[in-house]
């Protein structure tokens, strides 16, 4: 064997093998960088298209909110995406059109959403689903809300159940038995996802 050769060769490949490792790098470096960035900008389409959806929801309630609200509420679905996502929520409203906006919000933060429209189609639901919570208005023709509170307790089906209404007297206390009740669309956001980290306490949180 010549080892002359050999050492001469492997002498004139380590220009060569000195490139390749810094072709390697440069291209590595610059993929992480391209690859950080897109999530970035995935990210912020995503919170851009939580922040329409809120604002949406919002322009059909009664109840206006102002921008700190709205940044407050869209950052705590974003913090609280790993306990929310697949949440799935049993709505419960004569009138489902009402809350089409509320729902797409929702929906957008990953969360299911099924909606029925009488009290006796909840209780099939719910025997048929795990639910993590209910939403329901209380004005209803032939059951109301607070009479399907009733009917939950008596057939022991513990969901937690958020209002959500039109008109909120503050001076009545919280229906015994609710989770929350609400007319505000960021304080039914919040209500969810507290039910949310109730259930489903967030990574590396213990119970």
């Amino acid at each position: 064997m010549d080892y002359t050769a050999l050492v001469e060769a492997s002498i004139q490949a380590i220009p060569t093998l000195a490139w390749v490792w810094l072709i390697w790098w440069a291209i590595s470096s610059k993929g992480q960088l391209l690859i950080d960035r897109f999530v970035s900008r995935v990210e912020s389409v995503e919170a851009l298209g939580m922040k329409l959806a809120l604002r949406e929801a919002v322009q059909e309630s009664v109840v206006p909110i102002g921008p700190d609200q709205e940044e407050a509420t869209v950052a705590r679905i974003e913090r609280s995406r790993d306990v929310s996502k697949g949440l799935r929520v049993l709505w419960v409203d004569d009138n489902p059109g009402n809350n089409s906006e509320e729902v797409r919000l929702f929906k957008t933060a990953e969360i299911i959403i099924d909606e029925v429209s009488t009290t006796a189609d909840a209780i099939v639901e719910l025997r048929k689903y795990s639910y993590d919570v209910v939403i329901s208005d209380i004005e209803r023709p032939n059951s109301s809300g607070l009479d399907m509170l009733k009917e939950f307790q008596r057939l022991c089906l513990v969901q937690p159940v958020v209002f959500f209404v039109t008109n909120l007297d503050p001076e009545r206390s919280l229906p015994i038995g609710a989770f929350g009740i609400t007319n505000r669309v960021d304080e039914l956001v919040h209500l969810v996802l507290d039910v949310a980290e109730r259930r489903r306490p967030p990574t590396g949180r213990k119970r």
